[in-house]
Formats: C-alpha cells, structure tokens, sequence
C-alpha cells in the first residue's frame, strides 16, 4: 500500500518538475507515466530509481529531483490562496479565527 501512496503523490510532483525543467507538461505526463510503469515492476518506488535509470526516459531528470520528492517540498509549492503551503494555511487559519472572533464579539 505504501509504494502505491507514493506513486500516486509523486506523479504531479515528477510531472511538475520535469515541466520546470523545460519539458512540455503533456510530454512531461507521458514519461511519468512510463518511468512509474517500470519502478512498478520492479516493485520500487519512483524515489528508489537511480539517476541513470531515469535518465534514459529523459536526460531532464536531475539529482535535484530527489529534493522535489518531499513531502515539505510538496506542501511548499502549493502556496496559493487555499493552498496546502505552511503559509497558505496559517493565513486560512489567521483569517479563520479573525471570523470566529468577529462573530463572537456580537450580541
């Protein structure tokens, strides 16, 4: 069960990486999508797939991939309005409690 929670949160996460690293998102979903296939049968997880392996599906994977594949570095990323981004939350939070306490303050 493990591997596949990983495969399915790492996949927009490659696929986002590779996009910054030049490739066409489109593409960048198909080479995803092959490189999971292959870390599948061999019963890996994307994270354990040398750089040399990945390299062959393209040569825009990096050794900075593996900092790309945290789950902080994930969160980090999502730092828009209702994003999921330590900021992002405690602005909602901020904002919540502001709300909560306006509401309180009336009779």
């Amino acid at each position: 069960m493990r591997i596949g929670v990983d495969l399915c949160r790492s996949r927009g996460e490659v696929a986002d990486y590779l996009a910054a690293q030049g490739v066409p998102f489109r593409e960048a979903h198909e080479i995803v999508g092959k490189v999971l296939r292959a870390a599948e049968q061999e019963g890996k997880s994307i994270r354990e797939m040398p750089l040399e392996k990945l390299a062959k599906f393209s040569a825009a994977f990096g050794r900075d991939l593996s900092t790309v594949l945290t789950l902080e570095s994930a969160l980090a990323r999502r730092g828009v309005a209702g994003g999921t981004a330590p900021g992002a939350v405690r602005a909602a939070l901020e904002d919540f409690n502001s709300r909560v306490a306006k509401l309180e303050e009336k009779p």
